[in-house]
C-alpha cells in the first residue's frame, strides 16, 4: 500500500509508446499532405484547412492519451470524461488555427510558419497539461520547472521548423517542385511535427512527479482505461481514413493541376508564337507596301520624264508629215509615219504602265470589254514589218 507523500514510480508500456509515436507521425504526414492542396484549391480552401487541422488535432489528442496510458502508475487511474473529450475539440480548433495562420499571412513564409508554429505549439502544451488534469487518482502532480519549460520550447520551436520545412518554397516566386523534392520536404516537416508532439509530451512526463495523497472522491463522471483505449482506437481509425482520402483526392487534384498547368503553358506558348508570326507578317506587309509605294512613285516619275521628250517626237513627226517646211519624198513620208506610229504606241504603253500602278494602289477599276484580237495582232505585225523594212538605209 502506498504511503501518503511517497513518490510514485511509473512503468512504461513500450508497445503503447511506439503506437503513440506512430499516431503522431502518421497524423502529421497526413495533415501536411492535405495542407499541400490548400494553395491549389480555389473554392474549397476552407475545407482543406479544416481537413488538415482536424487530422492533426485528432493525432495530437490520440497521441497524448495513448502515451499517458503507456505511463502506468502503481495505483488505480481513471479519467474525467468531460475534460478528455473537451480536449479533443480544443486540439482540433488549435490545429485549424495553425493552418489558417499559415495560409493567411502572405508577406513572409517565415512569419507565417512562426505564427502557425506558435498556435500549434501552444495547442500541444495546453493539451498535455490539461490532459494531466483529467487524471483521477489518489495522487498529486508537480513539475520540474526547467524540464517543463524545455518541453514547451520544443513544442513551439519544432512546430515552427516543421511548417517552415514543409511549406517554405525557398524563393519569392512559387515554383513547381519535383516529386522527390516534395517527398523530402513532406518527410522533413513530418519528422519535425512528430518531434514537437512526442518530444514535448515525453519530456514533460519526465518532468512530472507523482506523489500519493488522500483526496476526496471526484464529483465528475469518470472513464476507465478500456473506454479511453476504445476512443483512441476510433480516433486513430479516423486518422487512417483521412490519410487514405487525402492521398486519393490529393493525388487526383495534383494530376488535374498538372494537366491544367501544361495546357495553360501550351496556350501561352501558342499565343506567343501567333503574336510573333503576326508581327513578322505585319513587318513583311509594311515592307511590301513600302516597296509598292516606291514602285508607284518611280513609275509616275519616269512616265512623266518619258512623256515629255516623247511628246516632242510625236509633235515634230506630225509637223514633218504635214510637209510644212518642205516636200518629202515617198520614203521620207514612210519613215515619218513609222516614227509617229511608234511614238504613239510607246505613249500608249506608258499609259498602260501607269494604269497597272493605279490598279495595284486600288485607284483604278477594271472593266471587261470586247477586244478585237485580230486587229491588235495585225497592228503589231505591221509595226514590226515596217520597222524591219525601213530599219536599214537603202543602197
Amino acid at each position: 500500500m502506498a504511503i501518503s507523500g511517497e513518490v510514485l514510480v511509473a512503468t512504461a508500456d513500450f508497445r503503447l509508446a511506439a503506437l503513440s509515436i506512430a499516431v503522431a507521425l502518421v497524423g502529421s504526414y497526413t495533415a501536411i499532405d492535405i495542407a499541400e492542396q490548400i494553395e491549389a484549391a480555389n473554392r474549397n480552401r476552407r475545407l482543406w484547412i479544416i481537413g488538415s487541422g482536424l487530422t492533426l488535432g485528432l493525432s495530437i489528442w490520440a497521441m497524448h492519451f495513448t502515451a499517458i496510458l503507456a505511463h502506468q502508475l502503481p495505483i488505480q487511474v481513471s479519467y474525467d470524461f468531460t475534460i478528455v473529450f473537451a480536449l479533443m475539440a480544443i486540439s482540433i480548433v488549435g490545429s485549424i488555427l495553425g493552418f489558417l495562420a499559415l495560409t493567411q499571412i502572405q508577406k513572409s513564409d517565415r512569419l507565417a510558419s512562426a505564427a502557425a508554429g506558435f498556435c500549434l505549439g501552444i495547442t500541444i502544451i495546453g493539451l498535455h497539461y490539461c490532459a494531466m488534469q483529467s487524471l483521477r487518482f489518489q495522487a498529486l502532480i508537480s513539475y520540474k520547472p526547467t524540464l517543463a519549460i524545455a518541453s514547451g520550447t520544443i513544442a513551439v520551436e519544432m512546430s515552427t521548423l516543421g511548417f517552415l520545412i514543409a511549406f517554405w518554397e525557398q524563393s519569392a516566386e512559387r515554383t513547381i517542385l519535383s516529386p522527390a523534392a516534395q517527398n523530402q520536404r513532406r518527410l522533413g516537416g513530418t519528422l519535425c511535427l512528430g518531434l514537437a508532439i512526442c518530444g514535448m509530451h515525453y519530456l514533460a512526463m519526465y518532468a512530472t512527479v507523482f506523489r500519493t495523497a488522500t483526496l476526496r472522491p471526484p464529483r465528475f463522471s469518470e472513464i476507465d482505461n478500456a473506454f479511453l483505449a476504445i476512443a483512441i482506437a476510433v480516433a486513430a481509425l479516423l486518422i487512417i481514413i483521412l490519410a487514405l482520402l487525402a492521398s486519393f483526392f490529393g493525388r487526383r487534384l495534383s494530376a488535374e493541376i498538372a494537366r491544367t498547368d501544361a495546357l495553360r503553358q501550351s496556350e501561352v506558348r501558342l499565343e506567343k508564337l501567333v503574336q510573333q508570326r503576326t508581327q513578322e507578317l505585319e513587318a513583311e506587309q509594311q515592307i511590301s507596301e513600302a516597296a509598292n509605294q516606291a514602285k508607284t512613285e518611280f513609275l509616275s516619275y519616269i512616265s512623266h520624264e518619258l512623256r515629255t521628250p516623247l511628246a516632242s517626237v510625236i509633235s515634230f513627226s506630225k509637223i514633218l508629215q504635214q510637209q510644212t517646211f518642205g516636200t518629202l519624198n515617198l520614203k521620207q513620208q514612210q519613215y515619218v509615219e513609222i516614227i509617229q506610229s511608234s511614238g504613239q504606241y510607246l505613249l500608249e504603253l506608258i499609259g498602260d504602265l501607269l494604269d497597272l500602278s493605279k490598279i495595284e494602289a486600288g485607284q483604278e477599276e477594271l472593266a471587261l470589254e470586247t477586244v478585237a484580237i485580230e486587229e491588235m495582232c495585225q497592228a503589231v505585225f505591221d509595226l514590226g514589218a515596217r520597222t524591219s523594212q525601213y530599219a536599214q538605209p537603202s543602197a
